[in-house]
């Protein structure tokens, strides 16, 4: 292919270029975005970004999870160097470039036949034609198609991503360590026993197989069995009474996973049927022969012991904290799709069967809706069709000579308003569409309440269930799958960290045989079981009740922040001498600073142009001490805690008069609690701006709190409140 035909319009053309590949049918053909000098001049790759790569494979080789023989190669998705933007400081490739490049790519690939390809970031999947998020895809197998067959392709990180961001590393080499057994022994799909029971006889008959086991378990080994749980749910407000548990999934068995309707729509149960299915549920999580393994297991504790009432047994392990106690820094890559994806390849995308029904179903709901908007459209036009073809031409004067004088129309426009114009087809007269279209277009013009005085709209009515997107819009039978699944894969996990966590007690053991002595030290597996999984189950209860905010108070606030911020923007507006937009990004403001005050630039964005953020304004007041300058600090502080604390806390404690935040035992790498949605732990108690105490919104619910109080000093004296979960033998 002539490179040069296709290129002449590019900016790169003239660009250095890189070389063709270095060997055919290799075993693994790695892609980054785009080489810079370094790699032009020393070979793809030989950049000092590239560097980690380079030296990653060294380390699986010499460990012997990588083949020495294995066979390397690397390419990009634009081989041509783009020149470095000094004002952005950022290479430059845009879109349109990798579109042309892809073609180029795919060639090589059809050249020289890799087993394996990796996609190093964004830019690379989307240049071999891959049109998802990235970070969706991280992590996943996909499916390239070349001229001589389907090359499996191993999306992951960008290399300058890890170099950023080391906790990505462990994610990195996980990721290339899979493409490497890939590439050598290829892999299978896991073998699975799915079971989907919907009648009560059948799911008492599985929940009754599930106690059996676990009855024959720990006669054998003395130790609780561990059982996977999962839930499916229609909101993920457990706090909230109407909300339901549609689905409840286990998995007691190596590759067996079972899911079966709780409150699920498509599947009613009588009072009575509910009953059989809710006690035997609890039969089975209250089971002195089970441990209860979880992923996110303070949302399901939520959900089943406190939504529900269920006795159930502790939490014994969570797969999700267990991952960030093996490994601290994955930046969020802890999900159970991130987990699996990382463990078992091949089951990374399980759950695509259902996004993409999810999707069809959404969609379809969408398309209603259009349809309901569409009709209500029609329904207006005609009504204000009708209403000014009744009028007599006087009439219509009477309405269109306002409007005219408040500007509202024009006065070109009062030919077509006074007289209705009518066509003769068929032998009657109509009224042409085109003009039915003016003029609604016309009297669009009009502010709608003035319209309302004479024209009785109808009302755009749009069922709640065309509004509510849940999971329980789905097939049941897909759910129950996905959901079965869901159980499956938290086992398999489970199996699979159990055997790191072993390892690291065999490293310690191995170290303190060495030396002789007992280190001072705790095992990751030791500190997980005495602490984060008791942590787990107190900060279930936390979220679940809430924080009680004085709404009242809240709203008294509301008001008074409202009348300092018009006082603020007041002073600021007078001292400039007229209004502008106030936003940092706002290029009105920067003109005002820079420009008409005359003061000097601190710093710059990325993109070159001066910065007036809090820093930069609060640098400039200290130093010039304008009023305006003063003032806008206090009107950004007092709007930022307007619309971010008052109004959200407003908003989301409309339920129950609770904040329901969310604490995250994972969010950091330092294991210290982080907290969203809202954080309230960032929360600027004093607004010395307005002269409000905002910690006083916050009341204690005194019965609660001795209540919870009570249980977190039971948890934390007797931390080892469970054993570590034993796998059933089958």
């Amino acid at each position: 292919m002539d490179k040069d035909m296709y290129c002449t319009d590019c900016p790169l053309c003239s660009r250095p270029r890189i070389s063709e590949f270095h060997q055919r049918n290799p075993d693994i053909l790695f892609v980054g975005a785009f080489p810079v000098d370094a790699d032009i001049k020393a070979g793809p790759f030989k950049g000092k970004n590239s560097f980690l790569l380079r030296k990653l494979l060294d380390n699986l080789k010499s460990t012997g999870q990588v083949p020495l023989n294995i066979k390397v190669d690397y390419t990009y998705a634009c081989r041509c160097s783009p020149a470095f933007n000094e004002e952005t400081r950022k290479f430059e490739v845009n879109a349109d470039i990798y579109a042309k490049c892809s073609m180029f790519l795919k060639k090589q690939v059809d050249d020289y036949k890799p087993k394996v390809i990796v996609g190093l970031g964004g830019d690379a999947l989307k240049a071999l034609g891959f049109k998802e998020q990235p970070k969706n895809m991280r992590g996943g197998i996909y499916h390239f198609r070349a001229s001589h067959g389907i090359v499996p392709v191993v999306a992951t990180f960008h290399i300058v991503a890890v170099n950023k961001s080391p906790g990505y590393l462990p994610t990195f080499e996980k990721d290339i360590l899979k493409a490497a057994l890939m590439a050598k022994d290829g892999m299978s799909d896991v073998s699975m026993d799915i079971r989907t029971p919907k009648t009560v006889e059948d799911i008492l008959a599985q929940l009754d197989e599930v106690l059996s086991t676990a009855d024959k378990s720990f006669a054998q080994t003395g130790s609780p069995m561990a059982v996977a749980v999962d839930t499916e749910t229609t909101s993920l407000k457990p706090y909230a009474k109407e909300e339901r548990v549609i689905m409840i999934s286990m998995s007691h068995k190596r590759q067996e996973g079972l899911a079966y309707p709780f409150e699920h729509k498509q599947n009613p149960f009588t009072p009575e049927e509910f009953k059989q299915v809710y006690d035997k549920t609890v039969e089975v999580l209250s089971s002195p022969h089970i441990s209860l393994v979880m992923a996110n297991g303070k949302f399901d504790i939520q959900w089943l012991q406190y939504h529900y009432g269920m006795q159930i047994r502790p939490l014994a392990y969570d797969v999700i904290l267990a991952e960030h106690v093996l490994d601290e820094d994955k930046k969020g890559e802890y999900s159970l799709k991130d987990l699996t994806r990382d463990r078992f390849p091949s089951m990374g995308k399980y759950e695509d069967e259902l996004k993409q029904h999810l999707q069809d179903v959404w969609g379809a709901k969408d398309a209603k809706i259009s349809e309901l908007q569409e009709q209500h459209k029609e329904a207006v036009k005609r009504a204000i069709i009708d209403w000014w073809v009744g009028l007599s031409k006087e009439q219509r004067k009477e309405a269109y000579v306002p409007w005219v004088d408040r500007g509202y129309i024009g006065l070109e426009d009062i030919s077509a308003l006074s007289e209705v114009k009518y066509v003769k087809r068929k032998g009657e007269m109509v009224i042409p569409k085109k003009y039915q279209e003016s003029l609604t277009k016309l009297i669009a013009q009009v502010p709608q309440h003035e319209v309302e005085q004479h024209v009785a709209f109808p009302v755009l009515e749009i069922p709640e269930e065309l509004q509510i997107k849940t999971y329980e819009d789905a097939n049941i039978d897909v759910l129950l799958r996905y959901a079965a699944i869901d159980a499956l894969t938290t086992r398999m996990v489970l199996i699979s960290q159990q055997a790191d966590l072993g390892k690291e007690r065999t490293k310690i053991a191995s170290v303190e045989a060495t030396l002789h002595t007992k280190l001072p030290t705790r095992a990751c597996e030791e500190v997980m079981y005495d602490n984060t999984i008791p942590l787990c189950r107190i900060i279930a209860g936390m979220e679940y009740n809430g924080v009680h905010i004085d709404r009242d108070k809240c709203a008294e606030y509301k008001t008074i922040i409202e009348e300092k911020i018009k006082e603020a923007e007041d002073v600021i507006f007078t001292d400039v001498g007229y209004s502008f937009n106030t936003s940092s990004s706002s290029p009105d403001l920067a003109r005002i600073i820079f420009e008409e005050k005359g003061l000097p630039v601190k710093k710059r964005t990325d993109t070159g142009v001066p910065s007036t953020d809090a820093d930069t304004i609060k640098e400039l007041a200290d130093e010039f001490k304008l009023p305006f300058l003063e003032k806008l600090l206090a009107f950004r502080k007092l709007d930022k805690c307007l619309h971010t604390y008052i109004e959200n806390w407003l908003k989301i404690s409309e339920y129950d008069g609770n904040i329901h935040a969310e604490f995250d035992q994972k969010g950091t790498a330092t294991y210290r609690l982080s907290s969203k949605s809202p954080n309230l732990q960032n929360v600027p108690f004093q607004l010395k701006e307005a002269g409000l105490n905002l910690k006083a919104l916050f009341l204690p619910d005194s019965d609660d709190y001795e209540l919870y109080e009570l249980e977190m000093l039971s948890s934390l004296n007797h931390v080892k409140t469970v054993d570590a979960p034993t796998l059933c033998s089958g």
